[in-house]
């Protein structure tokens, strides 16, 4: 029986009060150590000096993927820490120093192509006032930040997210890369695509439903390995395993034989649950637009300003706009009759879609214009294990809204 340890380090936003120095975080003994992305705060040169102090100092095997703090010449440093084989793989993607000016919004990065802002060349991040740094231009590195490689016979597939996206470029890569496997797959990266429960779920990987099908459908993806969400988790999806540590925290994970066989967190033994969808997140058009609000935050949605995403949207030449929503329903789901309820906004007609395990045909549904917000029940009937989609569609735009979609049958009962 062939046993493999790893040991997962949680964001550690060096820079930031409160992140960890080279001295101050005891790690559990492992084959692997990975970092979970955000290893520093804002990407300048004295936080990633503290960052190759530190991974120098471990004794077994260091690699890491990119987080959305993971700022400045990112790919540079990474070279400088990871074993032998990834830093080669990395330096291989481009040249070194693939460096672009961007702009920091809310939940995107994109590229800038002038300078707005002029500062002395030794300025400290921290040194800047709180309101500015979230619209300073800054230095990213552009280089791609996706690889594989092999330990405890297994393939380890880790993935750039950096930005929210996955790109179709790496897209097309990483399913080139599941089909060849011909060992155990385990991804590793920094964003979550299931919804973890708290305000981070507004910016889960946008292609959030690529991946819940790619698990679901290759039998050979063992687990998905992530940060970011500052939240400790051991998922099971289906014959997969989630797993993640809170922000600086190990948690080490043991695989036997191409399987997750155990979790430890702080030192103490861990336990899988299985995951329960409690609501459906929508996959808006633009990248990191995605957000959820619970029925207590869902109050009064259409003439509160703070609540987010009420900007409207337009189709371009009569094209439909799509948003999909999708979750896994689990293997004990009740077998009453379900409803999905949504709240639209819309300054069209809808058209509502519904395909879900269990039904014979999918559910359609024709929605008026609702310019004031609507809520819309759907009676969708008894359900089955599997993989549900609603899908919207409009020709004439929204003004959208990621909300919370319990699914719920008649008794009032949130699965």
């Amino acid at each position: 029986m062939s046993v493999f340890k790893i040991t997962l380090i949680g964001d550690a936003h060096l820079g930031k009060k409160g992140g960890y120095d080279a001295g101050n975080l005891e790690i559990p003994d492992a084959d692997l150590i990975i970092g979970m992305g955000d290893l520093v705060e804002a990407g300048h040169a004295e936080e990633y000096a503290t960052a190759l102090r530190w991974a120098k100092s471990l004794k077994k095997p260091f690699t890491l993927v990119k987080g959305n703090h993971d700022n400045g010449r990112w790919n540079h440093y990474a070279r400088q820490i990871c074993m032998p084989e990834i830093s080669k793989k990395l330096a291989e993607h481009s040249p070194p120093d693939n460096m672009g000016i961007t702009i920091w919004k809310p939940m995107i990065w994109e590229e800038y192509h002038a300078t707005v802002l002029n500062l002395p060349r030794k300025t400290l991040w921290h040194q800047l006032p709180v309101d500015v740094q979230n619209q300073i231009i800054i230095l990213k590195d552009l280089t791609p930040s996706y690889y594989t490689f092999e330990a405890g016979n297994m393939i380890f597939i880790c993935l750039d997210t950096s930005d929210w996206l996955l790109g179709r470029k790496q897209m097309e890569w990483l399913l080139a890369q599941v089909k060849a496997a011909d060992k155990p797959v385990v991804l590793v990266g920094h964003f979550h695509f299931l919804p973890v429960d708290i305000i981070f779920d507004n910016c889960q990987i946008h292609e959030r439903d690529f991946l819940r099908k790619l698990l679901i459908d290759n039998k050979k993806i063992i687990a998905y390995l992530h940060g970011h969400a500052h939240k400790d988790r051991w998922w099971k999806y289906g014959h997969a395993d989630i797993v993640a540590p809170r922000a600086r925290a190990c948690r080490t994970v043991t695989f036997k034989d191409g399987k997750v066989v155990g979790s430890e967190l702080d030192g103490k033994a861990d336990a899988p649950i299985p995951f329960l969808p409690r609501y459906l997140c929508a996959r808006c058009t633009h990248p990191g637009d995605v957000c959820y609000l619970n029925d207590t935050q869902f109050t009064n949605p259409w003439n509160d300003p703070g609540t987010p995403c009420l900007t409207w949207l337009k189709p371009d030449s009569g094209k439909e706009i799509e948003l999909d929503w999708s979750m896994r329903l689990p293997s004990d789901i009740s077998n009453i009759p379900h409803s999905l309820t949504f709240q639209i906004r819309s300054l069209g007609n809808i058209r509502l879609e519904v395909s879900a395990p269990g039904l014979k045909n999918t559910v359609k549904k024709e929605i008026s214009p609702s310019p004031e917000g609507i809520s819309v029940d759907i009676g969708i009937g008894p359900l089955t294990a599997g993989y549900i989609e609603a899908k919207l569609y409009s020709t004439e735009g929204w003004g959208y809204v990621a909300m919370a979609v319990p699914l719920n049958h008649p008794t009032g009962l949130e699965l």
